[in-house]
């Protein structure tokens, strides 16, 4: 079996609501991380798939409540957790695939990824940090919309498009 994969990480918007789990005699609908709950409303929800990278599966390994956006602690703890239980089970963690939305940007700063590193540690074993290219793509338009780029002083704008 292909266990080779990469980890994707997304936040997506839910309507708030509160539901009564009668089997298991608790109220769905709060913020609930697995290590932590609070009484804030959930009006996200962050999804964590595994997927192969040769192979042709793909398994959704977390899914969490959250109030607006997952603080990048939180991120950090569930991310590192994930990828030690993934290799408990035989599976090679290689990448970290997110967005760039505000808590993804502040994740990768505290994991240390730059322009000149872009790999972390888990457990002395690396891991690529990699922002999704189609956000990256949609990125770079919206900046060429409102600024010019300067590189080797010459000038890009959506002009030149």
């Amino acid at each position: 079996i292909e266990k080779h994969c990469i980890l994707c990480v997304d936040e997506m918007s839910l309507k708030a609501h509160l539901f009564y789990n009668v089997s298991r005699d608790e109220i769905i609908g709060f913020e609930d991380t697995g290590s932590e709950k609070c009484s804030k409303l959930a009006k996200s929800a962050l999804v964590i798939m595994a997927r192969s990278i040769a192979g042709n599966w793909k398994l959704p390994v977390c899914y969490c409540f959250i109030e607006t956006s997952c603080r990048s602690n939180v991120l950090k703890d569930i991310i590192f957790n994930i990828i030690i239980k993934l290799r408990t089970c035989g599976a090679t963690v290689h990448a970290l695939v997110s967005d760039m939305g505000s808590n993804f940007i502040q994740l990768s700063r505290e994991l240390g990824i730059s322009t000149q590193n872009s790999t972390f540690l888990v457990d002395k074993e690396e891991v690529f940090y990699i922002f999704d290219t189609p956000h990256l793509i949609k990125a770079t338009r919206n900046n060429l919309l409102k600024y010019n780029f300067e590189f080797n002083n010459k000038k890009a704008s959506w002009a030149d498009i």
